[in-house]
């Protein structure tokens, strides 16, 4: 591996870790205001044009576009391909999910307290809270996004194979279809979840891997810093869509974070270190913060504890109890592997 690719990879370590630690504090604002408190401070919410949570959820499938093309565009060899998403994906989500799947079944006094049995192949699949959309099933962790990943990782093999043969064909007819949607008003017909806008917000972060040396200059840095601060100050939702927001904030703000030259303080252990932390257990984080939040804030409720003070326990707890999981899955996974192999070898 080269310095150059070190460097890019410490990058995209440094921007999903800025990505994952505000989402949990979005969703820590929605939690509070689905609670109906309204004396917390609530970080990182709403800006004027729109939602971080949506915003920084594109800049997420924009990190996962670009590290497909980094793995994989050379080379892919499907089976390992796939044999590698699910591993990466499914243990740690099927683990989560059976601790929140029993303390729902104790909580209910039912084994089937998410409606029709058959629905727990929606949970076997990743796919529970992808497909939830107001319906009761036996979604525990991981939201929709665990299933939008899910999809893009599927069809990945094939946006890789278009972008190889048409990239340009395919982009302009992507750019096409998203200007018709937006300009009719078609667009408000559907969700930034729906699954034309994940592989559109994939799709960019693929061609931002192959351009990204023409976008680290101080003009795109500039101009993506200006979107921003002009979004985030002014409310545009009256001449453009949520979708075409959000997309349009998201990639502002990758190009600006991809921008920061992270890599000067990579050889300070403690800030590389911290940067690694952070980004390295986004997954795990995903997984369970949501459940976390809620528990936090109804102990803080419970003890009388600040929220504004809470704020910062819970976080921190959010993190630890991540990272312990996370080691938790790897270690069993370890002994599943020893334990297939001497199997075996009698």
């Amino acid at each position: 591996m080269t310095n150059k690719t070190k460097e890019r990879d410490f990058r995209l370590e440094f921007i999903r870790g800025v990505s994952m630690l505000v989402i949990v504090l979005y969703h820590y604002s929605c939690a509070l205001e689905l609670k109906g408190i309204m004396d917390a401070y609530r970080p990182l919410w709403h800006f004027a044009s729109g939602a971080w949570g949506s915003a920084f959820a594109i800049v997420f499938f924009i990190i996962s576009g670009y590290v497909m093309m980094l793995q994989y565009y050379e080379k892919l060899e499907i089976r390992s391909f796939y044999k590698k998403r699910w591993l990466s994906l499914f243990p740690m989500f099927y683990v989560a999910w059976f601790i929140m799947y029993v303390v729902r079944t104790v909580e209910y006094k039912t084994p089937f307290w998410g409606g029709n049995p058959l629905k727990l192949i929606y949970s076997l699949v990743g796919m529970d809270g992808y497909l939830k959309n107001g319906e009761e099933n036996y979604y525990t962790v991981g939201e929709w996004f665990l299933g939008a990943i899910i999809i893009l990782y599927l069809l990945f093999p094939i946006l890789r194979y278009l972008y190889q043969k048409c990239k340009w064909l395919v982009t302009v007819c992507m750019l096409g279809a998203f200007g018709v949607l937006e300009l009719t008003d078609a667009i408000s017909l559907y969700k930034s979840t729906d699954v034309f806008f994940l592989i559109f917000s994939f799709w960019i972060g693929m061609l931002f891997w192959e351009y990204r040396d023409k976008c680290k200059n101080i003009i795109v840095t500039v101009c993506s810093l200006l979107i921003c601060i002009f979004l985030a100050m002014v409310d545009v939702t009256a001449y453009l869509s949520d979708i075409a927001i959000m997309h349009i904030f998201g990639v502002a703000v990758f190009t600006v974070l991809y921008n920061i030259p992270i890599e000067k303080v990579q050889n300070k252990e403690i800030v590389r270190d911290i940067i690694i932390f952070f980004s390295k257990y986004s997954y795990s984080v995903m997984l369970v913060h949501h459940v976390l939040i809620y528990w936090g804030i109804k102990a803080c409720s419970i003890i009388g504890l600040n929220l504004n003070l809470g704020l910062f326990i819970i976080i921190a707890g959010i993190y630890v109890v991540a990272y312990i999981f996370d080691r938790m899955v790897k270690w069993m996974m370890k002994k599943i592997k020893v334990g297939n192999r001497i199997g075996k070898k009698r």
